[in-house]
Parts: C-alpha cells; structure tokens; sequence
C-alpha cells in the first residue's frame, strides 16, 4: 500500500527529492532492485551529491553481491562530518565495510553465510569476527557477511548458513523473519546446513522451551500462558503460589511477583504481549544466596560460561555480588568441565537447534533446574571497571567453541589455535591463553 502512496505521490510531485527516496527505499525492501535502483538515480539527477541516494546505491549493489560496484557508492561513507548521524550513518558505514570485506574473498573458495539486520542487534556478534581477526585471522576469508534484504548468487560457494538475529525473530519483525526463512529455504534445497535456523527458534521461548528441555529428563518450572486474565485470578493455571509474570518471548524483560492473593486480584497485564505465568522455585542456596549457571552448548561441546551470584532470587548481572569468595567460586565453575554436559546435549537436541546458552540453578534437594534456554546470549569480556576479567579465559573459550562450530559444520578445518582453547581441562593451556589478544 505504502508503495501505491509514493508512487502517485512521485507523479503528482515529480521533483520532490524525498518522495523518490522513500520509493526506492520501499522497492529495494521488496527486493525490486530495478525499480530501487532508478528511484536512487532520479534522485541523483535532481540533486547530484544526495548523500543518502549514493548511500543507497551502494546499498543496492551489495544486496546483489555486486562488491565492486558497491564500494564506490558507499566510499562516500569515509568523508568527514557526513550529513546524516546515528543509525542510518552507522548502517552505511557498515555496508561500506561488510562490501571491502566480501570484495576480498578468494573466488571458488567455501564460503559461511553470515546474515544480520541492517538495524536489530546487527552488530551482536561483532565480537566474534574481531576476536577471529586477531587471533586466527586466516579462517576470515570463508566469512562472507550480508545485511537483509538480500539475494545470493554464489550458491556452489556456501557451504553453511548462520543468521545472526535475535530470537524470535517473529517477535520483531515478520518482514525479516519472511525474508530470513527464505534464504534458509534455498539453503535446504540445496543441502547448505544451517546453525539455528529461524524457523526453529521458537523452539527455544519460555514455554516452549521448557516442555522440550523437560523432555530430555530435566527439571523446569511449571509454567503457562495467560490468555484469560479473569480466569487466571480465579485458578492461577492450576499453579500455586508464589509465582512471577514475564513475556513468554524474550530475554530479560518485565517480571511481576505474585506472593498473595490480594497481588492475584489487583493484576493487570499492562506492559505484556505473551504473558505467562511461571511456578517460582526455592533455589536459595544454604548461605543464603541465590546462584544461575550458564553453560554454553556448540554443538557436541560445552563451555562452563559464568556462575552469577546474587542476593536476589532474580539473579541479573547488576545485583552481581563481587567478593573474593564469588570470584573464587565462579573460577572453579568455569575452570572445569561441567557435570551436566551430557544433559544438556539432550536438550539442544530436543530443542533442535545447535548453538544454546542454558541458564540452570539447583532446588532444595540438589537437582538442576533449567530456567531458560537462550540462543542469542550476549558474550562479552569485562568492561572499563575490571571487575570480570577473571572471566576472560571463559569467554576466550565460548569464541572459540563458535567458531570451531561453524567451521566444522562448514567441512572446513579448525585451527590449532582454536582447538587448543577447547581442551577439557582449561588450566593446562595457561601459556596459550596468555598469547591470545581481545577485542
């Protein structure tokens, strides 16, 4: 509809720069690159130097794999003090440096399929091509990065699709989430694999995720949807209190504590979109803390990714106590293999994905528990104030677990340095950890 709107706004007002912007922009997110491409060129025409059209042009070219023709295009991106800032300008420059990238991939080469959002998180796993480039930069040269909306022509290239988006992508996006799936359709036509494919990380949501995670003998807390409020307030789902509302999709997010009935009565849903309710669970630990486990899945390896340790029963990083005791605890946790390795495997599988965090605590009697499956989790090393960097090893290793993944899914083969990180026992390779550099 929007399309039919410019268009006869491009008619009644054939000089109006604007209009014939927006209208290419419309037909280059239906991936109508013709019709895109000569609404940017009516604009040239116009006004010969309009930054966003010779932006867009650039754009244009490597949604098509045109690298060469794009990069004059979106060179403009480098000048000094450009007219547009913020998202718009960081995206640019993002096509501009995802193109010089993709230009300089060896032809016939095997090539890993990289997908992300021009604007949703599409930076997210940065870290992960930064810590390659300085530590195995030679396995870069597979990496071939593209932003939505976008097309592939390299087909005999690709040897292994991953889409970096956060989940559920229906969540965000049903535009993206079309266009993502479509990419991984032609991926499965020709026998590319996929890591987490989109349409299976529903798989991983509160509700959903927890009845498959349950199916591989783990323990999860009772959970169910609201889709009646009036009916919630009278039987609470056949749960008991206490309980907690969050969003079924999501991480983080909005939580209300239900303790009482009087909490029961006055509940609104204000702020929900998929609202569930979830069965609170005593995994106070004998100090009297509250202690969440992440353990990162790749594939057949895990990496005992990080304890939190918290006075609150909702464990998040900014009630992270800091003592020499926590620190001390979390370096033995993250220092050895994890006991729950092999059920965890059982879950990613339940789960049909390949790549997920687990966030896990114990009960009372000293059974896991698994609170969420996550296969977008943030990775990162510690910030300005030093706090995690006893942390490092863990996070050097989770990288390397990603990318081992990726190539060996891919038929490619893992370097050294990689394979040296993910021995079981990290405290033997001390010396290599020392070596390595973070982004």
């Amino acid at each position: 509809m929007a399309i039919w709107v410019y268009r006869l706004a491009a008619l009644l007002s054939p000089q109006h720069v604007q209009v014939r912007l927006i209208l290419g922009q419309l037909h280059q997110e239906n991936q109508s690159w013709n019709a895109a491409e000569t609404c940017f060129h009516q604009v040239l025409n116009l006004e010969p130097r309009h930054y966003q059209a010779t932006c867009q042009l650039g754009i244009l070219a490597n949604a098509q794999q045109k690298y060469a023709e794009a990069l004059p295009y979106l060179s403009i991106t480098q000048a000094e003090n450009p007219p547009c800032q913020g998202a718009e300008q960081a995206m640019y420059v993002r096509h501009y440096r995802d193109a010089l990238h993709n230009q300089s991939l060896p032809k016939d080469t095997p090539r890993i399929l990289v997908l992300r959002h021009p604007y949703c998180q599409t930076n997210f796993y940065q870290i992960v091509l930064d810590w390659a480039k300085l530590n195995c930069p030679e396995i870069l040269y597979h990496f071939e990065l593209r932003i939505l909306p976008c097309e592939t022509h390299t087909w005999p290239e690709v040897s292994l699709h991953i889409p970096w988006l956060q989940d559920p992508v229906q969540q965000w996006s049903t535009k993206a989430y079309a266009k993502a799936q479509a990419i991984a359709e032609q991926c499965r036509s020709r026998n590319i694999p996929i890591i987490n494919p989109v349409d299976k990380l529903l798989n991983a949501t509160k509700l959903a995720g927890s009845c498959r995670i349950a199916q591989a003998g783990l323990r999860t807390p009772k959970m169910v949807a609201i889709t009646n409020l009036s009916q919630f307030k009278q039987d609470l789902g056949n749960l008991k209190l206490p309980l907690f509302i969050r969003e079924d999709w999501g991480h983080g997010g909005k939580i209300t504590q239900l303790d009482t009935e009087d909490e029961v009565s006055t509940l609104t849903l204000e702020g929900f979109v998929r609202p569930i309710a979830v069965e609170r669970v005593d995994a106070q630990s004998k100090d009297g803390l509250y202690r969440k486990y992440r353990y990162i899945v790749a594939g057949q390896r895990g990496i005992s990714h990080h304890l939190m340790i918290t006075p609150n029963w909702i464990t998040r990083g900014e009630d992270r106590l800091f003592t020499e005791e926590t620190r001390a605890e979390e370096l033995a946790y993250i220092q050895a293999p994890d006991p729950n390795h092999s059920r965890f495997q059982a879950a990613l599988e339940k789960l049909e994905l390949d790549f997920v965090a687990f966030d896990y605590g114990y009960d009372k009697n000293g059974d896991v528990i698994v609170w969420e499956a996550n296969p977008f989790p943030f990775i990162h090393f510690s910030g300005p104030d030093g706090l995690l960097l006893y942390r490092q090893t863990a996070i050097h290793r989770t990288l390397a677990a990603m990318l081992a993944l990726y190539l060996e899914r891919a038929g490619l083969a893992v370097p050294e340095p990689i394979r040296v990180l993910l021995s079981e026992d990290p405290s033997t390779i001390q010396s290599e950890l020392d070596q390595l550099q973070r982004p």
